[in-house]
C-alpha cells in the first residue's frame, strides 16, 4: 500500500501514519507540486503482480475490482485498463450521479450499473486514468520513471503511449463506474507552479511535450479523432464470420477501433484491421491497432496498388475526402475495395461556412483559410448516388454563437422560412455519410 500526500496542511499526514496496515509506504510532499512528482518515486521493488492507483477525489463502487480483474485478465496482452467515470473527458464519462452525491446514492449507482459484460469492453489509444488497474509486466515495458515529471499533467497520456507501444493494449471497461468528484473545468484547481517557471495550468505545456515525444502527433487531435457517435446505426450482417476494417487517413487509428468496439458490443470478435495513411508519423500506432503487417503508407495515388477489389466490410476515411486532391477518385478507389453491401464512412468538409459569408456581408472576422476542394454537399451526393445507398448524413456544429447575427445579415437575402436551413448550413463544420455499396453488377 502505497499513500502519498501532496502538500496538505489538513491533518493527512497524521492519518496516513495511523493508518493500521503494516505493509505501507508514505510518500510526501511539503507543497503541492503535482501528483506526478509523487509518482515518480515509484520504483520496481515496490510493484507487486498487479498495481492499482486511486486519486483521492475517487469513490469506488460495488465490484469494481472484480469487474477490472475479468477484464485485465481475459487477454494477456492487456496491459492497462479504467472504468468509467462519472466525470472525465475523451468519452469516458457517464454521469450517474452529480458532484458531490451523498456516499448511498453512489453506491447505489454503482450496484445498479458495475455487472461485468465483455461486449462493453472498449479498445483505446490513451485513458485519463484517475482510477487505473494495470499490469506489472506493462509497467516494466513502459519503463521507469513510470511518470513522467516532465508533463506536470497529462502523464497518463505518455504512459499509454508506452504502454500500447511496448505491445500491450489499453482498455476501458465500459461495464464498470466509478465516482469521479473533479470539475475538468478547473482541472489543476490549487497546484502551484512546478518551480521550473512553468505554470501547472498552462494546457498547451503538456500537448507540447506530449508532441516532442512522440513524433509530432498531437495529444488531442491525433487521438481524440471519435467515430463512436456515428457507428451507431451501422448495419452489421450477420452472416459473415470474419470482418475486414480498413481506416485511411485515420491518424493514430481510434476510428478504426470505434468500428471494432461497436462491433464487440454487437458480439462480432472476428474482426481483421487494416490502415493506410499517408504520414509516416502515424504508423508505429496504426501497427498497434491492425498488427505491422496491416498497416501501410503513401501517397494517395497508389493506394489501389495495395488493397484487392472487394475485400472490406467496412471503410471509414478520417479526412474529408474534399481534402484530396482528387476527391471523387479517391473515393471511387476506396469504394472498389469494399464488398457489395459493405459499409463506407468517410465526410465532406463545407467549404460554404458562416467564416467567409460574415467576412463578405458584414464584416465580421476574417476569410476561413481552410484548404478543400469546393464540393457542396448536394454536388457530391449526386456524383455518388448511383454506386451507394446513402444510409445516413450527419451535420457536424461546433457552436451556435454567431447564429442571431447571421439571422440578421440573411435579412433582405433571402425568405425569412429559409433563413434557419441556411444557419444551419453555414454552421456546419463538416458533414458525415454512411454509405453502403449497392449490390448492382
Amino acid at each position: 500500500l502505497i499513500l502519498m500526500d501532496n502538500g496538505s496542511d489538513d491533518g493527512t499526514i497524521d492519518y496516513l501514519n495511523h493508518i493500521p496496515y503494516p505493509k505501507k509506504r508514505i510518500i510526501a510532499s511539503p507543497q503541492n507540486i503535482g501528483l506526478d512528482f509523487l509518482l515518480a518515486h515509484i520504483t520496481p521493488d515496490m510493484l507487486g503482480r498487479y498495481v492499482v492507483k486511486i486519486c483521492n477525489d475517487v469513490i469506488v463502487t460495488p465490484r469494481w475490482l472484480d469487474n477490472l480483474f475479468a477484464c485485465l485478465n481475459s487477454d494477456e496482452k492487456i496491459g492497462l485498463v479504467t472504468p468509467m467515470f462519472s466525470n472525465a473527458m475523451g468519452l469516458q464519462g457517464i454521469n450517474l450521479c452529480s458532484a458531490g452525491a451523498d456516499y448511498a446514492a453512489v453506491q447505489a449507482a454503482g450496484e445498479e450499473y458495475n455487472h461485468s459484460d465483455p461486449r462493453k469492453w472498449q479498445e483505446r489509444l490513451i485513458l485519463v486514468d484517475p482510477l487505473a488497474f494495470y499490469r506489472k509486466e506493462a509497467l516494466l515495458a513502459a519503463g521507469f520513471p513510470i511518470f513522467d515529471v516532465a508533463y506536470l499533467h497529462g502523464n497518463e497520456s505518455d504512459l499509454a503511449f508506452r504502454i500500447r507501444r511496448n505491445g500491450y493494449k489499453i482498455i476501458l471497461a465500459g461495464d464498470t463506474w466509478v465516482q469521479h468528484d473533479h470539475d475538468y473545468a478547473q482541472p489543476n484547481e490549487g497546484r502551484q507552479s512546478s518551480g521550473l517557471g512553468i505554470s501547472a495550468n498552462d494546457p498547451n505545456y503538456a500537448i507540447n511535450t506530449f508532441s516532442n515525444r512522440w513524433d509530432g502527433v498531437k495529444l488531442f487531435d491525433d487521438v481524440y479523432n471519435f467515430w463512436s457517435n456515428y457507428c451507431k446505426s451501422m448495419p452489421i450482417s450477420e452472416g459473415l464470420n470474419l470482418f475486414r476494417i480498413l481506416g485511411i487517413d485515420v491518424k493514430c487509428g481510434q476510428p478504426i477501433l470505434d468500428i471494432k468496439n461497436y462491433l464487440r458490443q454487437g458480439g462480432k470478435t472476428d474482426v481483421l484491421c487494416y490502415a493506410f495513411t499517408q504520414e509516416e508519423r502515424y504508423m508505429p500506432d496504426l501497427r498497434t491497432v491492425c498488427g505491422p503487417e496491416n498497416a501501410y503508407c503513401d501517397r494517395e495515388e497508389f493506394f489501389r496498388d495495395y488493397f484487392p477489389a472487394e475485400i472490406f466490410d467496412c471503410v471509414v476515411i478520417d479526412r474529408p475526402i474534399n481534402q484530396y486532391k482528387e476527391p471523387i477518385k479517391v473515393y471511387r478507389d476506396v469504394l472498389a475495395c469494399l464488398k457489395k453491401g459493405g459499409i463506407l464512412l468517410l465526410s465532406l468538409l463545407n467549404t460554404q461556412t458562416y467564416v467567409d459569408f460574415l467576412s463578405m456581408a458584414v464584416d465580421k472576422g476574417t476569410a476561413s483559410n481552410i484548404s478543400a476542394v469546393y464540393l457542396p454537399v448536394e454536388r457530391f451526393a449526386s456524383a455518388i448516388i448511383n454506386d451507394v445507398e446513402i444510409l445516413n448524413v450527419f451535420s457536424q456544429i461546433d457552436t451556435l454563437e454567431p447564429q442571431e447575427l447571421l439571422m440578421h445579415a440573411l435579412d433582405g437575402l433571402c425568405k425569412p422560412e429559409q433563413h434557419q436551413e441556411l444557419v444551419t448550413r453555414m454552421l456546419s463544420k463538416k458533414y458525415i455519410f454512411m454509405l453502403k455499396k449497392k449490390q448492382k453488377g
